[in-house]
């Protein structure tokens, strides 16, 4: 037979609420216990050989223990993005420290599929949703059934939380590096339209310009995206032209765009930084293993995964945040990848 909070207790000389706030994670109970009493209780747990039941306590509150965790598309919890995997390693660690258990789920268009919403519904105490579809029927699914969530990287809903990073400074920051180092033909590599970020970013770069003085008619705005395929397409189509209209400079969206330009770059015969400089934005480990290591914008990737966590489970245990829309700067972290330009 099992052994209960009741035999700790008894076995300790202790009141159960004393044993239950001794031994059970998360416990939200008022009952002060003394160092002596601790003690003795933990010992006890000890000798008898008690062991946390999860299945139990969620019996009792209503609650599973378990947070879902939704990535923009299913081969990021598979691939090589070094954002989804340093995020999904930081929301991992602090979901450990606190006793809750993950569910990994996806959404591959904007629609919630049936699936997920069973998920949603009946598995999970809330759910972190990151770089959710802009138009991703997800939200009102939660509202309406007043299931908890936290956004990673969203536009600003006043109504709901979310952590993002200063993306406009970002982009601003990385362009005029690239200024300050005597380059006036910066291209950006723009991101995917239905990411928040994306025109944060872009404006950045168009603010670091204007502030420049330099024209609008000599902004180089490329779509792009966010994946090292497209950073490799719009280095191929910016550079394969007349090299003498060509940018010295590259801000792109992001590191694994940045890769995708560095692989088309070298294939073109084009070194960098001796003949064009790049940026990235990320800082993930990745962006330093490359040839050259690149120069980026850090963003602070495990601090957004460990505040992400931090509020919705302050919400879920109805501590209610202070603070719902959280913003948290970047900084530029100087490689390889970018020097003066070869036309001042």
């Amino acid at each position: 037979m099992a052994i209960t909070l009741k035999d700790v207790a008894k076995h300790a000389g202790t009141s159960i609420a004393a044993a239950s706030a001794t031994l059970n994670p998360g416990n939200k109970s008022n009952t002060r216990v003394g160092d002596i009493a601790r003690h003795r209780i933990l010992s006890a747990a000890s000798e008898l050989g008690y062991a946390y039941n999860p299945i139990a306590k969620s019996l009792v509150t209503g609650k599973t223990g378990v947070i879902g965790l939704m990535l923009p598309y299913a081969d990021a919890f598979v691939d090589q993005n070094p954002f989804c995997a340093t995020l999904l390693a930081s929301i991992v660690t602090s979901l450990m420290q606190k006793h809750y258990n993950l569910m990994l789920y996806t959404a591959t268009s904007g629609s919630v599929t049936e699936s997920s919403k069973v998920a949603i519904d009946s598995r999970v105490d809330g759910i972190l949703l990151v770089v959710p579809p802009v138009n991703s029927d997800v939200f009102a699914h939660c509202d309406k059934r007043s299931i908890p969530y936290v956004s990673v990287i969203r536009d600003i809903d006043e109504n709901a939380c979310s952590v993002n990073c200063d993306d406009y400074t970002g982009g601003y920051m990385a362009t005029k590096h690239l200024i300050d180092l005597g380059h006036r033909r910066i291209a950006h590599f723009v991101g995917n339209p239905d990411v928040s970020t994306t025109a944060a970013r872009l404006e950045g770069y168009r603010a670091a310009m204007h502030d420049a003085g330099i024209p609008e008619s000599d902004h180089i705005e490329v779509p792009s995206g966010f994946l090292r395929e497209p950073g490799y397409q719009s280095a191929m189509m910016t550079f394969s032209g007349n090299p003498q209209s060509a940018p010295t400079a590259v801000f792109a969206c992001n590191d694994l765009c940045a890769a995708g330009a560095l692989q088309a770059l070298s294939e073109l015969g084009i070194s960098v930084p001796d003949e064009v400089s790049i940026v990235g934005f990320d800082d993930t480990p990745f962006s330093a293993s490359l040839q050259p290591p690149l120069t980026t914008i850090r963003m602070p990737i495990q601090e957004m995964g460990a505040l992400a966590v931090d509020l919705l489970v302050n919400i879920i245990e109805d501590r209610k945040p202070t603070t719902r829309q959280h913003c948290l700067p970047v900084s530029l972290t100087l490689r390889s990848s970018t020097s003066t330009s070869p036309k001042t």
